[in-house]
């Protein structure tokens, strides 16, 4: 369910950092909104996201929410999120468990590899979502546009996403990700920085700092 629920985040991600490139001519405002948004986003070297997620599968009925933080710079992440830690520097993976004092060390697909990276994503994804502007609205107090994604490919397992952006600041807030299988999760952002410096430490796990962490490695 971790590893569902990061690659979800890092898709999303891209998904937001491509739109520039694989939206239609004719999506007017949706189009203005997003493209906006990857001006940010492209003038940064890193984004460092503090997120609530909520997670509700209507199929199970497994509801649960809490919070985490991820960094992110093209197809490096380090994610945060409670019971577990995930670096990734581009080649290897880190799962590091603080129950178990356990990691394991994977060498990344070059399928996944490609899934991580934005420009992978751009290239790949070029006009493959239609897009809705919803309008304007006050969401959590705060004056909002929302623009709906759905992909053009209908084998796809998402349903839509929702893009939620605070009209002050142009800021991102929220994140919505429907699939077909009934699972809505939603990544409420709570915080987002945009870095101008990268440290390669940051997507690499240091046992320096997990003194008495058994080491599995999986390469």
């Amino acid at each position: 369910m971790k590893r569902h629920i990061l690659i979800a985040l890092i898709l999303i991600i891209t998904a937001i950092y491509g739109q520039a490139q694989s939206i239609s001519e004719d999506s007017g405002k949706a189009r203005d909104v997003l493209e906006s948004l990857n001006k940010q986003f492209n003038e940064s070297k890193m984004l460092q996201i503090d997120f609530l997620l909520t997670y509700d599968n209507r199929q199970t009925d497994e509801k649960f929410d809490y919070k985490g933080h991820l960094d992110v710079t093209g197809v490096k992440f380090h994610l945060k999120i409670p019971q577990s830690e995930t670096f990734c520097d581009g080649t290897n993976i880190w799962n590091y468990s603080p129950d178990n004092k356990e990691v394991t060390i994977s060498a990344i697909e070059e399928s996944e590899r490609d899934a991580m990276s934005p420009m992978s994503f751009i290239t790949s994804w070029q006009n493959g979502y239609k897009l809705r502007y919803l309008g304007e609205a006050k969401i959590d107090g705060l004056q909002c546009a929302e623009v709906d994604l759905y992909p053009e490919d209908h084998n796809s397992n998402i349903v839509r996403i929702r893009i939620t952006i605070e009209k002050q600041g142009n800021k991102l807030r929220k994140i919505l990700n429907q699939t077909k299988d009934g699972l809505l999760m939603t990544y409420k952002i709570e915080k987002i920085q945009y870095c101008n410096s990268v440290t390669i430490d940051t997507f690499q796990f240091d046992s320096n700092k997990f003194p008495g962490v058994e080491v599995v490695d999986m390469r």
